[in-house]
């Protein structure tokens, strides 16, 4: 009985260690956890500035919706009273909503693998899944950290100094 207690007690400690510091190594955003990335986002070439540093959903990257594909000529419109955010290229478009892993594009139900959040008021998208719907090609530059939409950038800002952008919590 004193080792299953002691053993118990042991777990407990554990725990109550492992918990909080799991929890600070992310945020919660729109019902998900999410890391906030260093990665450099790229578009035909062109190194981005954005906004907000990207995050980091089940492994997918999520970037400013508005600013990363405006770019590329895609509309964004959001409407915080529904929590929706739609997405418009020509004839193509996406409808999604915030926290949810269900999209609509063309009259069809797809399921992205993040879903698009709020982060400190600015709209993430999964930014494969918005890419590859509007025909775009995505690639990932591991050595320097860029995810790319269209040509990979020939140059890639150099991280000394670089610093993520702050994100107070609201």
């Amino acid at each position: 009985m004193r080792k299953l207690a002691f053993l118990l007690a042991v777990l407990t400690l554990v725990l109550l260690v492992a918990v909080p510091s799991f929890a600070a190594s992310g945020e919660y955003y729109s019902g998900y956890w999410a890391v906030t990335s260093n990665a450099f986002i790229a578009v035909d070439g062109k190194v981005l500035t954005l906004e907000r540093n990207p995050v980091v959903i089940d492994g997918r990257i999520l970037v400013p919706a508005r600013t990363t594909f405006q770019v590329l000529g895609v509309t964004t419109d959001w409407y915080p009273s529904y929590g929706v955010i739609e997405m418009s290229k020509g004839s193509k478009s996406i409808t999604m909503s915030i926290g949810n892993k269900v999209a609509y594009t063309e009259r069809s139900i797809k399921y992205m693998e993040a879903p698009p959040v709020l982060v400190n008021g600015t709209v993430m998208v999964p930014i494969r899944f918005v890419a590859e719907t509007f025909g775009e090609n995505v690639g990932w530059d591991a050595k320097n950290e860029v995810a790319y939409i269209g040509n990979k950038p020939a140059e890639v800002p150099s991280r000394s100094g670089l610093k993520l952008i702050e994100h107070t919590k609201s």
